[in-house]
């Protein structure tokens, strides 16, 4: 499953085009890596994180994944 397609199904209020913004912008990251490339596939049991600078330190969700590599 692609990062976005991810992102989008655990976060269905925010636009696509958000979510691939904080990917380019280097906010969501795999197992503890910044991710830049919205179509990345993500492996079983990746843990997907967010940055989310307006909210603060408090907004920093993480999402392990189950997708099939």
């Amino acid at each position: 499953l692609p990062l976005d397609e991810f992102l989008a199904a655990q976060f269905p209020r925010w636009t696509k085009g958000y979510l691939r913004g904080l990917i380019r912008d280097g906010l969501v990251s795999i197992d503890g890596q910044p991710e830049i490339v919205a179509s990345t596939r993500l492996h079983t049991n990746a843990l997907v994180g967010i940055d989310l600078p307006e909210e603060g330190e408090a907004a920093r969700p993480q999402i392990r994944t189950s997708a099939q590599p």
